[in-house]
């Protein structure tokens, strides 16, 4: 608020020059000066300079569970811009106009009788001093008035608020808060700070001060800002250590230390909006070698009771809240989502963590290529129970594809029992285009070739069965036609002895019955003797022999065996038997 100012001029105006008035000042004169000059001029420079609250002291102050308040000794300034002094040796009015003392420790408010919220006020008073009423001379002191006010207090700065009490039976209190009270401003658009400084470290001879100067200036700027000039910027902690330095000339901000580096941060950073980082960023290092280049000695250090992360040595950590969601993703150049990593049925609990999903959106759409679950690898789908568990994606499509220009394309192997590949179909389970070298024991329930038929290749095939023994047999076969006396010398290759033993032979004439024909001279030094036949006749021969190689010593065929286990009341073609398909056999033993 303004107010006119009018004093009393010492000087006589109406001589020229003006010369000083002469005689005492009069009381109108006296009056003029201090409701018209004096009081104005303190009271515009309260309201106008620092706006109206709490200047200093003014402390509320009580014992929970006891009645009364202590107010200690301080200063308001209402919105009239009229202090309000609660001063040593002075007086305050209470509600019931009763004067109370000021003392060093304050005055005491008395609650008694009261109970409910009630808000402490300080405001405007003044008392008449009538010991000089003999004298016709009264003094005025400045007598603030406190309030304990059950009602509302408009916020508009007539009165001040202490404080907001909750008074309890007999007037005990129960509580005690800030509530509406403030404390004074100061309007200014400029502030320069100035402090002490000077030049003891100048070298000899050098001219040496000690002086205040101007160090800091703080100003309003006119779209509604605040700038600060400044060499530095320091907010101290409690610690005194620094919370805040800001350092303008190199360009840094240091928080809880002095800055290092453009934004120098010691301790935990939460950056609860975006953040555009310009430069490479290192975490736990210096001179980071990418965009962002974290470096921790790794590891999931503890978990707490339910299983969740409660410390850890992890250089990069992802967290998605909603189950399924993607917790690391990647864009293409054009800024496309293309690449996701998921953690799908996370249950919560210390036995099920979720499974991570890799996925892909190569054609628009959202495919996941695949996942992982107790070490095991799923490829298209999420529920392996093997360690690569491959599902296709049906349609014709090739569930796994093996290439090579050269050397080995498929490589499976075990040690000890286990079986190192199974393949199972209800129809077809494996098509192989080319040479197969099987080096071990072939068992199957069938064998048989099929081509294209020879005398309709386009239109259909043949095919064949394969001669069966009970025993690890070959059959060897040829002709031969007999000399002069009817016979013949047949020599087998050089191996056919260490091959083979327990000989069988066969011997068909052709043209005309031999009914003498017979073998003349066993397999010895790979050589047997046909004789007894026709002279010039040919003769078909037949010679089987059981196999005794090395190989075939160490793995006998065993013609029955019992089915023990799992397999006993299973079959490998139970549908033949006339049973249902769920009582065949298992490909993978334990199944």
């Amino acid at each position: 608020m303004s107010e006119k100012l009018v004093r009393t001029s010492y000087v006589d105006p109406t001589v020229n020059p003006s010369e000083p008035r002469q005689g005492d000042t009069g009381l109108h004169e006296s009056r003029q000066d201090q409701e018209g000059y004096v009081g104005p001029l303190h009271r515009m420079h309260g309201s106008l300079l620092h706006g109206w609250g709490v200047a200093a002291g003014l402390r509320v102050s009580a014992v929970i569970g006891q009645a009364g308040l202590r107010i200690s000794p301080g200063a308001a300034l209402d919105v009239r811009g009229r202090l309000l002094p609660l001063s040593v040796g002075g007086q305050a009015k209470l509600d019931d106009d009763t004067l109370v003392p000021v003392t060093e420790t304050g005055l005491a408010l008395p609650t008694t009788g009261l109970s409910g919220e009630h808000r402490v006020t300080i405001g405007w008073a003044e008392t008449f001093d009538f010991t000089g009423v003999g004298s016709g001379v009264f003094n005025t002191e400045t007598t603030p008035a406190l309030r304990l006010r059950a009602d509302a207090v408009p916020d508009d700065g007539e009165e001040i608020v202490l404080a907001l009490v909750d008074l309890g039976p007999g007037g005990a209190v129960l509580k005690a808060a800030v509530d509406q009270r403030r404390t004074t401003g100061l309007s200014a658009g400029r502030i320069q700070l100035t402090g002490s400084a000077d030049t003891t470290d100048a070298a000899p001879g050098a001219p040496v001060a000690v002086a205040d100067g101007r160090q800091a200036e703080l100003r309003a700027l006119r779209d509604g800002g605040v700038a600060l000039e400044a060499s530095r910027f320091v907010v101290s902690g409690p610690a005194g250590g620094p919370a805040l330095w800001v350092d303008p000339a190199a360009g840094r901000v240091g928080v809880n230390t002095a800055p290092g580096a453009t934004l120098d941060v010691d301790g935990t950073t939460v950056l609860r909006g975006g953040a555009f980082l310009r430069g490479p960023v290192g975490v736990g290092r210096p001179g980071p070698l990418a965009l962002v280049h974290a470096v921790a000695q790794g590891g999931f250090e503890a978990e707490d009771g339910q299983g969740k992360l409660s410390a850890s040595g992890i250089p990069l950590l992802a967290e998605a809240r909603t189950d399924g969601q993607t917790a690391i993703g990647a864009l293409n150049s054009s800024g496309r989502p293309a690449f996701a990593l998921s953690i799908d049925h996370d249950q919560g609990t210390p036995g099920a963590r979720g499974l991570p999903a890799f996925w892909d959106k190569y054609d628009g759409a959202w495919h996941m290529a695949f996942s992982i679950k107790n070490g095991n690898l799923a490829v298209g789908h999420k529920n392996p129970d093997a360690r690569l568990h491959v599902v296709g994606a049906g349609g014709g499509n090739t569930a796994l594809r093996v290439e090579t220009p050269s050397g080995v394309g498929l490589h499976t192997f075990s040690e000890g029992s286990g079986i190192p590949l199974v393949i199972g179909s209800r129809k077809t389970a494996a098509l192989i285009s080319g040479n197969v070298d099987i080096r071990g024991t072939l068992t199957k329930s069938d064998l048989r070739f099929k081509i294209d038929h020879p005398l309709d290749p386009a239109g259909r095939y043949l095919s064949h069965g394969a001669v069966e023994s009970d025993e690890m047999k070959n059959v060897y076969d040829g002709e031969v036609v007999l000399d002069e006396h009817g016979a013949a010398e047949v020599t087998l290759p050089g191996w056919f002895e260490a091959l083979n033993e327990r000989f069988r032979y066969q011997l068909t004439p052709i043209g005309a019955p031999a009914p003498n024909l017979h073998i003349a001279k066993e397999l010895s030094g790979n050589v047997f003797a046909i004789a007894g036949g026709p002279p010039g006749a040919k003769v078909c021969w037949q010679v089987t022999g059981v196999r005794h190689d090395p190989y075939a010593l160490a793995s006998p065929l065993v013609v029955e065996s019992a089915k023990e286990g799992d397999e006993h009341g299973r079959y490998r073609h139970p549908q033949a038997h006339g049973l249902t398909a769920d009582l065949e056999l298992s490909l993978t033993p334990g199944d």
